[in-house]
């Protein structure tokens, strides 16, 4: 997702919430937002595997934000990259 592309990258702090039937709903904090998708911190949270859509809504906003599907494409030892699904 990051690289040296001209696309859109910023290292960002905030609480999501990521929910897929194999591992219900976990709080876990993003990382990193770019224009194909999210970098989330992971430390010992199970994820479904690589290929899998989870839903993600970032929470402490004024109005309840809306829910987004997400592809997981990269697993690491302490992040998960995260990559929009188009509509």
């Amino acid at each position: 997702m990051g690289g040296s592309g001209s696309g859109f990258q910023a290292k960002c702090s905030a609480t999501i919430e990521v929910s897929h039937p194999d591992i219900g709903k976990v709080m876990m904090k993003m990382q990193e937002l770019t224009d194909k998708g999210i970098y989330i911190l992971c430390e010992d949270v199970p994820i479904p595997p690589i290929g899998s859509i989870v839903q993600v809504q970032l929470q402490g906003m004024a109005e309840e934000a809306p829910i987004v599907d997400m592809e997981v494409i990269t697993v690491e030892p302490d992040r998960v990259g995260l990559r929009f699904v188009n509509p």
